[in-house]
């Protein structure tokens, strides 16, 4: 039995016509058959033409979609990082950069007082405490009230922050007091040294002629001096143990008799120590910040002719330091050798007054390279 294509009506298998509604059937039954079927497969297809489309633009087997490389990722993040260090300092620059790093040195403080274990800087002695709580009082009431008890002193708010920054150093240990502290200090001092970059220049300043003459040795021994107080000055030493005697009971003797070696008394160990964390060395960082200075200072105007011997004033204080610590480890030898160099260099300049020297190195391009590099 087939089906009529019109009415639906069931017709006999061979009818051409249908015997209800009486339309020709268009052949066969079977091919009546096929042509009933076919509107139902073409519906049936043109209702999921999504089930043949996946088949088509399936990847071919193995194939594996590339993910982002390293280099992606890494500039990613240095992008990330580098909008973050943006609205960072946008906020510092809203709020003030003085009183941000003053608040930073703030924080410090109460978190070196809460926490023993992170107090670092806030754990010196208690007349360095006491100075740099000062000297942080008046930056601090300098910034808030707007009134500057040292007003007639200009150059106060510079050596103020300055000692900051130089104690910050002095005391730096891998602790959080004293890192925010000594960001709160740089902060400090770069808002006050940094708007002096044009009137320092107009006098003279030009870190070129640290590269010319005397002046060269001046500032390599600076350098080296420098990079000694990193270095162990004390090295750590123990004592040894020693026995007192005290009375003790003898179950032999029935009697209290003296025993020579009943208390044991350990030795003492006395820690390492850098040379930029010893008593005084905050005066020494500064004559080496002014041994910089002076290499890379041709004045234009009348200025003291005492800054002509700081070279020789540095060599002097440096060795009183090194005596003062009764000891030779690793950081005495490379700062003997830098001060040599200062006290030449100073001797050329000051005393003799030869600026000249052999070789000019002002020419070299230095600035481009540092372009090309960073």
């Amino acid at each position: 039995m087939t089906q009529c294509t019109h009415c639906q009506a069931m017709v006999a298998p061979g009818s051409k016509h249908c015997s209800s509604c009486g339309a020709p059937l268009g052949g066969t039954g079977e091919a009546a058959g096929a042509q009933a079927q076919a509107p139902v497969a073409q519906a049936t297809a043109s209702q999921v033409p999504h089930q043949q489309a996946p088949a088509a633009q399936a990847p071919a087997p193995g194939f594996v979609s590339p993910g982002p490389t390293t280099g992606d990722k890494a500039r990613q993040f240095q992008g990330q990082a580098a909008d973050a260090a943006k609205q960072a300092w946008v906020r510092i620059q809203a709020a003030g950069p003085a009183k941000v790093g003053l608040g930073l040195i703030a924080l410090s403080a109460i978190i070196g007082f809460i926490f023993s274990g992170q107090r670092s800087i806030w754990a010196a002695g208690w007349p360095e405490i006491i100075l740099g709580a000062l000297v942080a009082g008046y930056v601090a009431f300098r910034e808030f009230t707007g009134q500057d008890p040292l007003s007639g002193i200009w150059y106060a708010p510079l050596i103020a922050v300055g000692y900051l920054t130089l104690w910050g150093l002095s005391e730096f240990r891998l602790k959080l007091g004293s890192g925010l502290f000594l960001a709160g200090a740089l902060l400090l001092t770069w808002t006050y040294v940094w708007p002096l970059r044009d009137y320092a220049r107009s006098m003279g300043l030009d870190w070129r002629y640290s590269l010319y003459g005397y002046r060269r040795s001046v500032l390599v021994g600076a350098v080296l001096a420098a990079l000694s107080l990193l270095l162990t000055w004390i090295p750590d030493a123990s004592t040894i143990g020693s026995y007192s005697g005290g009375y003790t009971y003898s179950s032999y003797y029935g009697d209290y008799v003296y025993d020579y070696t009943k208390w044991y008394n350990p030795g003492l160990y006395l820690p390492s120590h850098s040379g930029h964390g010893l008593t005084g060395s905050v005066i020494l960082m500064a004559l080496l910040a002014g041994c910089f200075f002076y290499t890379a200072f041709a004045p234009r105007s009348a200025v003291p002719k005492w800054y002509r011997y700081l070279p020789l004033i540095t060599v002097g204080y440096g060795l009183l330091f090194t005596l003062y610590t009764g000891s030779i480890s690793w950081g005495q030898p490379l700062f003997l050798i830098g001060a040599g160099l200062i006290g030449w260099g100073g001797y050329q300049l000051g005393v003799k007054g030869v600026a000249e020297g052999s070789g000019d190195l002002r020419a070299l391009p230095l600035e481009q390279w540092l372009k090309r590099w960073l």
